[in-house]
């Protein structure tokens, strides 16, 4: 059972941030991070459309190096760095000339230490991200920055800033903390979009919305819809039905006499698949002969549905239409026998007891 997030903790986390906020030297802090931000922003912006002006080659050999999947050689590998360089870098001097000045006053500079920090691994990040095409496709790259690089990094500065203002240790033993973090990590995966159907505490389901804190999904059985925590997508086993591709295998076990011809048996079955308009042709059905039961010859029907949903639908119109074609062809669907044999000896002490 889920629990409800402890709302009390959450709004004494609030009120020790606007405590916190209210501080002259942290509004000084705050006002000089983000004024340094834009402008170390419009240099790098400018530097950038200089650079593009100058070596037009360069967006044509990226483009190039897209195209082609291909690696990107030094030299450009460089041009891109340098606009990131020079505006993070120019960031990194107007704060620490600052930071120095507040700690000559006496004044606390810990917001300021801690933005300098996150430059320092932004720029490691940017640096090991460009270097990472002198040996890696400039496509994996962004893959490998979309669905692991960037979430990281992201959540790294989450919880660096967190650290300022909350108690971050106690926040992350919160499971609305946890909930948070994993709805992140879905909305940047994309494991999980509006459409799909997964199958979760043993029911099929549709997922109808991915948001930050939890999943809301109809049940197929009866139409409901439930709200899941992220956080029990990654603690509780899941199983999707349309990650990679929408189609589904169904098959069916079918018995037949003894007395039958099994290869007619075989066509009936076929034909009967083919002719249904909901079963795909590619990939084909399939009916094998897979077994000598103890009353019957049975056969398994394989068959390829565009959508899992209306599954058990589909199942059950092929079945009255086996039974139907069956009786059709004098077919027999046997039920399970049992001869029965009494022993001589057993009978002859009855009688003598009589």
């Amino acid at each position: 059972m889920y629990n409800q997030p402890d709302l009390t903790f959450i709004f004494d986390q609030i009120t020790k941030l606007l405590i916190f906020l209210a501080r002259s030297p942290v509004q000084i802090q705050l006002g000089m991070i983000l004024i340094s931000i834009l402008l170390s922003h419009g240099l790098s912006y400018w530097v950038r459309q200089k650079i593009q002006q100058q070596f037009k080659q360069l967006t044509i050999t990226l483009n190039k190096a897209l195209k082609e999947e291909t690696t990107l050689p030094l030299y450009w590998c460089g041009l891109c760095l340098i606009p990131d360089l020079v505006g993070r870098g120019f960031n990194l001097i107007i704060l620490t000339l600052v930071r120095n000045l507040l700690t000559t006053q006496g004044w606390i500079s810990g917001l300021l230490s801690t933005a300098i920090q996150l430059l320092w691994v932004y720029l490691f990040y940017r640096v090991f991200s460009i270097g990472l095409c002198l040996f890696v496709p400039i496509h994996r790259v962004k893959e490998y920055k979309f669905y692991f690089f960037r979430p990281i990094f992201i959540l790294y500065v989450l919880r660096e800033i967190l650290s300022l203002f909350l108690d971050v240790n106690q926040l992350m033993q919160k499971e609305i903390f946890s909930d948070l973090i994993s709805g992140i990590l879905l909305l940047f995966e994309g494991s999980l979009r509006p459409g799909d159907i997964i199958e979760i505490g043993g029911e099929s389901s549709e997922v109808k919305k991915v948001s930050i804190r939890a999943t809301t999904v109809q049940v197929m059985k009866d139409n409901s819809e439930k709200i899941i925590p992220n956080q029990l997508l990654f603690t509780q086993e899941l199983k999707t039905m349309t990650g990679s591709d929408r189609r589904v295998r169904k098959s069916l076990i079918v018995g037949a006499s003894y007395d039958c011809n099994p290869q007619q048996v075989i066509d009936i079955l076929l034909k009967i698949v083919d002719e249904h308009p909901e079963v795909l042709n590619d990939p084909a059905p399939s009916v094998n002969l897979i077994n000598f039961g103890e009353s019957s010859l049975d056969f398994e029907i394989a068959v390829w549905l565009a959508t899992p949903i209306g599954g058990k639908r589909i199942m059950s119109e092929i079945s009255c239409e086996i039974w139907k074609t069956f009786a059709e062809n004098n077919i027999e669907i046997p039920y399970p026998q049992r001869d029965l044999h009494i022993r001589s000896d057993i009978r002859n002490e009855d009688s003598l007891k009589t």
